[in-house]
C-alpha cells in the first residue's frame, strides 16, 4: 500500500484537541441520532432491500486505507466506485434522494469518527486511485485527518472542479485550527438547509497559481 506523508509542526489542538473534540461531539451525537439511523436503515431495506450500507475503501491520514460507511442511496447494481453523482442521477433511489439532500446518508460515518478513521472536519477521504491525478497540491491533504465535512464542502463541493477542491483542501491544511473547524462545523448546517450549489465559490487563493505552474 502506498502512503503519502508530510512533516510539519503541529499545534496543541492538532495533536490532542481535535481528537478530543471529535469524541466529545461524536459520542453524544451518535446516541442522539441512533433512532434516525435505525429508521433510515429500515427505509432503505423496505424500499430497495439489501445491502443497507454502502462501503468503500478510502484513504485516511498519511494514506492509510480504511472502509467508509454510508447508507446505500443508489440501486444495488449501480452504486460503484468513481464518478460524481448528482441528485437527479437516474440510479439514485427516491429514498436515496432524501438521504443525500439531508446528509443522513453520511451519518454512519459517525462510526468512522469513533474508530479514529475520520475527524468531524477535514478533507473528504478519496479513493486510492484518485491520488494519481491530484498533483502535489492535492497530496498535501493527507497531512491531516480526513473528515466528515470539509472547507471544500461549504464552498460548493461537487460543483467545484477538481483543481479547486485540491486547493481548498491544501488551504485547510495550512489554516487548520479550532476556530476554523468550528466555523466549518456550523456552516455545514447552512449547506444542509440550502444545498451545496448556493454556496459555490471557486477557489482564488495562493494554491490556484501553484496549480497553474
Amino acid at each position: 500500500m502506498n502512503t503519502f506523508q508530510y512533516k510539519r509542526s503541529k499545534t496543541f489542538y492538532q495533536h490532542y484537541g481535535k481528537r478530543l473534540f471529535d469524541l466529545c461531539v461524536a459520542v453524544p451525537l451518535f446516541l442522539a441520532v441512533f433512532p434516525i439511523l435505525c429508521f433510515a436503515g429500515l427505509l432503505v431495506l423496505i424500499t430497495s432491500r439489501r445491502p443497507i450500507f454502502f462501503t468503500q475503501v478510502r484513504l485516511g491520514k498519511d494514506g492509510r486505507e480504511f472502509d467508509i460507511y454510508k447508507f446505500r442511496s443508489m440501486t444495488v447494481t449501480k452504486q460503484k466506485s468513481g464518478g460524481e453523482v448528482f441528485a437527479d442521477h437516474p440510479d439514485v433511489t427516491w429514498i436515496g434522494k432524501i438521504l443525500r439532500r439531508t446528509k443522513i446518508d453520511e451519518l454512519p460515518q459517525l462510526w468512522n469518527i469513533l474508530c479514529g478513521d475520520l475527524s468531524f472536519i477535514g478533507p473528504r477521504p478519496l479513493l486510492p486511485e484518485s491520488m494519481e491525478r491530484c498533483g502535489e497540491v492535492g497530496r498535501k491533504r493527507l497531512d491531516v485527518p480526513q473528515g466528515l465535512a470539509s472547507l471544500t464542502e461549504v464552498n460548493g463541493n461537487i460543483y467545484l472542479d477538481w483543481d479547486d477542491r485540491w486547493c481548498y483542501d491544501a488551504e485547510y491544511v495550512d489554516r487548520q485550527s479550532f476556530r476554523l473547524d468550528l466555523e466549518i462545523f456550523f456552516r455545514v448546517f447552512l449547506v444542509i438547509l440550502f444545498g451545496e450549489k448556493v454556496f459555490l465559490k471557486p477557489y482564488q487563493g495562493k494554491y490556484k497559481m501553484q496549480q497553474k505552474k
